[in-house]
């Protein structure tokens, strides 16, 4: 029976890392086309739903938190995983905290800077969380 379960986990655990990265990589792509790409004044930005993309930011940093605090595998692996879940939850958070810097500049809402806001300190949890589970480890 562990035979079956354990490539399952590995399998959707990877399946998973692979969700986010896509969320993360449409999300900020989303203000990257709004701030750099859309320069005409006919041109319409992308917009969000925000309670739809709010509730979404906060379901997979839920989810996230979850999967990081109860970690499987050995410590090799599980050292991996850290590392590259931090990578990329500290990506999104310095992309995030580009595009609300620049924001100023462009047209975006309110409801938009503060879903930037969100997603930076979902992935500063993340992140914070990731390194303290790492400093953990090596003690």
């Amino acid at each position: 029976m562990k035979k079956l379960i354990l490539p399952a986990i590995y399998i959707g655990e990877w399946v998973l890392f692979m969700y986010v990265l896509l969320f993360v990589t449409v999300f900020n792509m989303t203000f990257y086309a709004n701030m750099v790409l859309i320069d005409m004044p006919w041109e319409e930005p992308i917009k969000l739903p925000f309670i739809n993309a709010l509730l979404f930011v906060f379901t997979v940093g839920l989810v996230c938190f979850l999967y990081i605090k109860y970690l499987v595998g050995n410590r090799l692996y599980i050292k991996i995983k850290s590392v590259v879940w931090g990578f990329l939850f500290g990506l999104n958070l310095l992309s995030c905290l580009l595009w609300f810097s620049i924001s100023g500049s462009f047209a975006l809402s309110n409801q938009e800077r503060f879903l930037l806001i969100v997603a930076m300190l979902v992935s500063a949890v993340l992140t914070i969380q990731i390194a303290m589970k790492l400093r953990s480890k090596q003690r």
